[in-house]
């Protein structure tokens, strides 16, 4: 079965105008058509003008455009999506989540096992360990730190060069250009230099992580591996990456901006998960211009312990903090009155600000609307 196919149902009562535009199609005709209505199994298109019923087994999102050639004008026309358009990545991206959404893991273990790796390990190792020092020293020197958040182009930095850009920006990299520092380029490295000093000779190790792969290899035991970078970090590596890949689909269909910030504080690092997203529009009563923001954190900081904070912008900008610790609690809410002048010094008009402590709420998450289930395998 071609689950790339969409056949058209008979709306009732039909109308005129459908039954001229659907008796004028051709088997190879081209159509352009927009997602109006998005359900399991049925969808509402609009082409030409004209809104007609269809059934498809694939999942698509509303106001999602699709380029289409009818394979079958028959009286139940089959339409076809093409090759080479946005809409046909619906499949790789379907299996590309199937494999990472299982595998996804904070980024924070990563970050904790780097600190204790470098501080573990003199400056004076040699070989394979040396390379992975200077690796890991590279890596959390890069991280943003927290001063560089406090001003809106460092906080504009960050979030570009959190992982979830890394292919985007090496497409328009010009020629013979040197890369900018992106995180998901890090930890792929760092994937690689951990599985050779896990797996490898202790040379060969080296010439991985200087990127000078020996022509053949001879395995090690895990045993043998640098203090802390084992098999268990590797899985580690490997789940941060898996949560950026889920993380990317998510944001190539505009839904969400979902991401894990790595923080530097003096001797501290400190990881904040971050969540943007539009409201929608039908739940709030607003026109398009005027849909609310929603941003939403989690972190944990010395002396606050676990807070979560929601952040809304309308016309306002409200902001909640719920804290596990009742002490922090009482500390974000005698600080209130000092975020209401900062708000209203920056231009912004002050809605709700509120603390309270209490369970924390998990952070959004809206699921790719790709597949993540085959039901043919």
């Amino acid at each position: 079965m071609d689950i790339s196919a969409l056949r058209l149902t008979v709306p009732l009562p039909i109308t005129e105008a459908e039954t001229r535009t659907r008796l004028a199609w051709q088997a190879g005709d081209i159509l352009e058509a927009t997602v109006v209505v998005s359900t399991v199994g049925q969808l509402t298109l609009e082409i030409g003008g004209i809104r007609l019923q269809a059934q498809s087994d694939l999942q698509f999102s509303t106001g999602q455009h699709l380029r289409m050639q009818v394979t079958d004008s028959g009286e139940l026309p089959v339409l076809r999506l093409l090759a080479n358009t946005p809409d046909s990545n619906l499949a790789v991206q379907s299996r590309a989540l199937r494999m990472a959404f299982p595998q996804q893991a904070s980024l924070a273990p990563v970050i904790q096992g780097l600190m204790r790796f470098i501080q573990s390990n003199p400056k004076t190792e040699r070989g394979s360990r040396a390379s992975l020092f200077a690796l890991a020293a590279e890596i959390l020197h890069r991280l943003p730190r927290a001063s560089d958040l406090g001003h809106p182009e460092g906080l504009k930095q960050a979030i570009q060069e959190c992982g979830l850009f890394l292919e985007a920006r090496l497409a328009r990299l010009p020629q013979g250009a040197s890369p900018t520092p992106d995180l998901k380029a890090d930890l792929l490295r760092l994937e690689a230099a951990v599985q050779a000093a896990v797996l490898l000779s202790d040379d060969q190790a080296s010439a991985v992580i200087q990127n000078d792969l020996p022509a053949s290899f001879e395995h090690r035991d895990d045993s043998s591996a640098p203090f802390g970078l084992d098999k268990n970090f590797l899985q580690a590596v490997r789940g941060a990456l898996a949560r950026l890949e889920v993380n990317q689909i998510s944001l190539s269909e505009g839904r969400m901006l979902a991401l894990e910030l790595p923080i530097r504080r003096g001797d501290r690092l400190d990881t904040f998960s971050f969540v943007l997203e539009e409201s929608d529009e039908s739940s709030h009563g607003h026109n398009g211009a005027q849909r609310p923001w929603t941003a939403t954190l989690r972190f944990d900081l010395e002396g606050l312990g676990p807070v979560w904070t929601r952040v809304a912008v309308t016309g306002e900008v409200s902001v909640f903090f719920q804290t596990e610790w009742k002490e922090a609690s009482r500390i974000l809410s005698s600080r209130l009155d000092e975020l209401r002048t900062g708000l209203i010094n920056a231009g912004l008009i002050p809605g709700r600000l509120t603390a309270q402590s209490g369970p924390l709420p998990a952070l959004p998450c809206r699921l790719p609307s790709v597949p993540l289930l085959d039901e043919r395998a």
